[in-house]
């Protein structure tokens, strides 16, 4: 496989940061820039969702937590989940991947243009007990305060300085 200019410049930095040696944890977060039809609401939820990730991947106590409450979930509401995360395309064989992203859309996809009850088949009452039941025994650590919190208001203007991304 050959990379492209982009791709060589991150394989690079990701090699200096060690996290290509065998053993490393780390997390890498992508998002679209704030291009229409992309605003910067938009980013602020895609935001929230691939940090989820983040922690999946970089926290063993959250995973285990997210498995477990995959785990919990009736087989109707992980059919629910799986249908919708196969309709966006996504591997529905994988079920570490129908977790991790049940989590995300869950519990950091607040905005109903991304994720709502409607989209799993469910009612409101039904997705916010669900919501609910994950954050209250949710592992106290950095991510938690998230799980509640309102999405940021975007600026009246961003810039990106020069140089830095």
């Amino acid at each position: 496989m050959h990379l492209n200019a982009h791709e060589l410049w991150l394989k690079t930095l990701l090699r200096q940061l060690g996290w290509l040696t065998p053993g490393a944890t780390g997390a890498l977060i992508t998002l679209p820039a704030a291009i229409p039809p992309v605003t910067e609401e938009m980013r602020a939820v895609i935001l929230h969702h691939e940090i989820s990730h983040g922690a999946f991947y970089t926290d063993p106590t959250y995973a285990r937590y997210a498995v477990q409450f995959w785990n919990g979930l009736t087989p109707g509401d992980r059919a629910a989940f799986t249908a919708f995360l196969g309709a966006q395309g996504y591997d529905t064989s994988n079920t570490m991947l129908m977790l991790n992203e049940t989590q995300a859309y869950l519990i950091f996809t607040r905005d109903p243009n991304f994720f709502n009850a409607r989209v799993v088949g469910m009612s409101e009452a039904q997705v916010d007990a669900l919501r609910a039941d994950f954050i209250a025994a949710m592992p106290d650590f950095w991510l938690r305060p998230m799980a509640n919190a309102n999405l940021p208001v975007a600026p009246a203007a961003s810039e990106c300085p020069t140089g830095t991304g």
